[in-house]
């Protein structure tokens, strides 16, 4: 699915939003935003690249919308907003229009007719937007089951990342943190994603310099802890928001999203998804589990998405093999790490990164051919040299510091 294929729901009615949802079939996806804040719809705008906006529009609230009506014409001509209403009637079918309403729909009306409708919509499409292409950075990596410790892997691959890719600004958000902590690393945060949602409008380059350290060159760590049942309304949407607004911040953003009962990550962002990295262990039950998570999850990524699958855990001569796996999920298998249990345990005693407590493990060996597929590099000159010289050029900078 493109971003242009998104529509905004500006709703307030819970009766209308669900008829919406009803309507809309695999060519369209519908984000909902409340009607209570204007600034709020117009940022939603801009993080979905909707170029149709669904504006409900009754008696009670007539003066409200037809101010966001006007805001939305005014601020995006170039975004189709369509009024839709339970009671129409002539006057008020009239003064849509005049505020900037290039069609209106009746509650009930045939769903085919909707559909047929919201068709011609996208046809007439403004050429600057027909030509935009949308380039996602963001990587989610999601759990086969609870079990699964995406935690460990993702801060591993946001590490050889960064590491890789000279002057990248990569951001990791651990959205299934351990009380204040960071994945296992040694990093410790009191500014998390609920700051940024207090007030996300406020989000930018220079407060994310200030509040978030590099934990390593070119890689921050984010608290992305918050209540998943809060997430919902105008509480998505800010999220919707803010993930936004940090993609245009970096250069890539990789989401540890947990297992499949933690995943309302990927229900509410995953249309930003570039790729989903699915994690399992190569037991058969976890195998076959997993082809009912995906189809669950499909739905909410974009057409492009590439859904991959690495296992954790892997032992060779072991079945099933990699064809079975993926006759079973019917997803690929992209990499496969090893459980090298003593480094693994030593790394996440000492808080340190994998690559940096055992460069030479396979764990790393494999998670470095797994970023040369992720990148399209390929790591030049030897690992452990790369990651020591980082080392010393970060105790050197913490000498200069004291020092001074």
């Amino acid at each position: 699915m493109r971003d242009h294929d998104v529509v905004l729901g500006v709703l307030d009615d819970d009766g209308l939003r669900g008829w919406l949802r009803g309507v809309f079939d695999e060519t369209l996806r519908l984000e909902d935003v409340s009607r209570a804040d204007i600034s709020r719809i117009l940022r939603m705008l801009e993080a979905t690249n909707a170029h149709i906006a669904m504006v409900e529009v009754d008696e009670a609230g007539l003066n409200q919308a037809l101010a966001i009506i006007m805001a939305i014409s005014t601020a995006r001509p170039w975004v189709t907003v369509v009024a839709v209403c339970r009671a129409p009637h002539q006057e008020m079918l009239l003064q849509c229009m005049r505020a900037g309403a290039r069609d209106c729909l009746s509650a009930g009306t045939d769903m085919a007719e909707v559909r047929e409708r919201l068709r011609r919509h996208q046809l007439v499409r403004p050429p600057a937007l027909s030509a935009q292409t949308s380039v996602s950075n963001l990587i989610i990596v999601a759990g086969a089951d609870s079990l699964v410790d995406t935690g460990f892997f993702t801060q591993n691959l946001a590490v050889s990342m960064a590491a890789r890719v000279r002057g990248q600004r990569t951001l990791a958000i651990d959205a299934v943190p351990r009380g204040n902590g960071l994945f296992y690393l040694d990093a410790r945060t009191d500014f998390g994603l609920e700051n940024l949602l207090a007030n996300p409008e406020s989000l930018d380059e220079k407060l994310i310099d200030t509040a978030l350290d590099e934990f390593r060159p070119g890689l921050r760590l984010l608290h992305g802890g918050i209540d998943r049942a809060r997430i919902s309304g105008d509480r998505a949407a800010d999220l919707f928001i803010a993930l936004n607004r940090l993609m245009s911040v970096f250069d890539v953003v990789l989401i540890n999203a947990g297992g499949p009962g933690q995943c309302s990550w990927i229900h509410h962002l995953g249309i930003h998804a570039r790729q989903l990295i699915l994690l399992a262990t190569p037991e058969v039950h976890q195998i076959q589990a997993l082809r009912t998570v995906v189809n669950d999850w499909k739905p909410h990524l974009s057409a492009v998405a590439e859904i991959s699958l690495v296992l954790d855990g892997h032992e060779t001569g072991i079945t099933p093999t990699d064809d079975e796996i993926t006759e079973l999920c019917n997803v690929a298998v992209t990499a496969k790490l090893p459980m090298d249990w003593r480094h693994r345990l030593e790394a996440m005693n000492l808080g340190l990164p994998m690559c940096e407590q055992a460069a030479r493990s396979g764990y790393c060996r494999q998670l470095e051919a797994l970023v040369d597929r992720i990148t399209g590099t390929r790591l030049s000159g030897s690992l452990l040299d790369r990651i020591r010289g980082s080392v010393t050029r970060r105790q050197t900078s913490v000498l200069r510091e004291s020092r001074e």
